[in-house]
């Protein structure tokens, strides 16, 4: 079995949504072992830094908080989606080759995912696709992006989306992983009213024979 890490690690250098100073993530630490005689720390972040799913709560005036996301939305076989070929935004049209399933949790792997900042011209989904989506009855969709959409006022693709039950997880990190089959792990923290968290993220590839762990 070979695990893989592709959840972005969270420090002072990890980064974040357009740059933005109030997402960083900061960590203090409050106790040291001289004069203390232990560590503690605590840490300050904004919930959609890093690896982290989206509730509907988080576009939707009325939309359920994370308590409401069934957890098999989080957890369970998944498919690998290789789109690093598309440049610009991801139309049904990439989307079509795959026959995306019922019930399916997807991670989209693009260009993205080699690029360790934050880039303002990411690859993002576009509205068409989204639809496509909620056409086919996925679940889940993963993206490595730090938002699921670029340059929309109205948020129309996380709407879209979360409007229709499909949960959203950003951020993921995907350049050692193949295009495939897998077992996700994307358990976000558990925080019951919030809008979002963030998650410790991996897959799981049982077709090899020893444990390999690769981060």
């Amino acid at each position: 079995m070979k695990i893989y890490d592709i959840s972005r690690p969270l420090n002072q250098d990890t980064a974040v949504y357009k740059n933005l100073v109030e997402k960083r993530f900061q960590l203090t630490a409050i106790a040291r072992h001289n004069p203390d005689g232990y560590h503690e720390s605590e840490m300050k972040s904004n919930l959609h830094t890093g690896t982290h799913a989206d509730a509907p709560l988080h576009m939707l005036a009325e939309g359920a908080p994370l308590k409401a996301v069934p957890l098999d939305h989080f957890i369970g076989p998944c498919r690998v989606l290789d789109l690093t070929h598309v440049r610009g935004a991801v139309h049904e049209a990439d989307l079509l080759p795959f026959a995306p399933q019922p019930g399916e949790i997807l991670l989209l792997k693009t260009s993205n995912s080699y690029d360790p900042g934050f880039n303002p011209d990411f690859v993002y989904v576009e509205e068409d696709a989204a639809h496509y989506l909620v056409s086919c009855g996925v679940k889940t969709l993963a993206i490595d992006a730090m938002s699921v959409e670029r340059g929309k006022k109205g948020h129309e693709t996380h709407h879209i989306l979360l409007g229709q039950g499909i949960s959203i997880i950003e951020d993921v990190r995907l350049a050692d992983v193949s295009g495939g089959n897998y077992f996700a792990s994307l358990l976000p923290l558990s925080i019951p009213e919030a809008e979002a968290a963030p998650m410790r993220a991996v897959l799981l590839d049982f077709q090899t024979d020893r444990m390999e762990i690769e981060s």
